[in-house]
């Protein structure tokens, strides 16, 4: 008898302690809802390979400059929420017409960009692009895929750059004079449609 409860309080406390993965999908219905995930996830998985559509190199044109994006599926760790997630990340590059780059993320210096999570209620995932000059910008992606149609590998993207969202401040252009700024070769319009290339 004493063997059996051993195990049951064994069992018990193992659920206490349990952690649950869940999807990439599922992740962002609960950042939606709730504002948060539940205090037991500990994994954010592409079990349904989602992110499969975002992937890939993407290019389109606005004011004069040309934007080219290379999206990425990565799998992050976080010291901070003890969170292990999939997610994409990109790189890019923005031109002047003759081709020059003006600026690029192999540039430290000016900046990162973060991936941060899927909504689920439009099909857009939601990027962080950390600005050096303190000008950090929201970056939402979404793949056009033809009504009627299932494909992994669409040959748009909707990208639509906004005042920062995670900062809970909006920060005016060029704060810092003698920086140089993303933000301020980003497109200003609500919307760009690029192009996978």
């Amino acid at each position: 008898m004493r063997s059996y409860l051993i195990i049951f309080i064994v069992c018990i406390s193992s659920l206490s302690f349990a952690q649950r993965s869940i999807t990439v999908e599922q992740a962002g219905t609960y950042i939606e809802n709730d504002g948060s995930l539940p205090s037991d996830v500990t994994e954010i998985n592409d079990s349904n390979n989602l992110l499969d559509a975002y992937t890939g190199t993407w290019s389109g044109e606005y004011e004069n400059k040309k934007i080219e994006i290379t999206v990425f599926k990565e799998r992050k760790s976080s010291d901070w929420f003890g969170l292990i997630k999939d997610r994409i990340n990109f790189r890019y590059k923005i031109y002047d017409l003759n081709e020059n780059i003006l600026v690029n993320s192999d540039d430290r210096n000016l900046g990162f960009a973060r991936g941060m999570y899927y909504r689920s209620s439009d099909n857009r995932y939601m990027l962080s692009l950390e600005d050096a000059c303190d000008n950090s910008k929201t970056i939402l992606l979404r793949p056009f895929v033809p009504l009627g149609t299932i494909s992994l590998t669409p040959d748009k993207m909707e990208l639509i750059v906004m005042p920062d969202l995670l900062g809970g401040l909006y920060n005016d252009p060029n704060q810092f004079p003698n920086c140089t700024s993303v933000s301020n070769h980003l497109p200003s319009e609500n919307s760009l449609t690029l192009s996978r290339i």
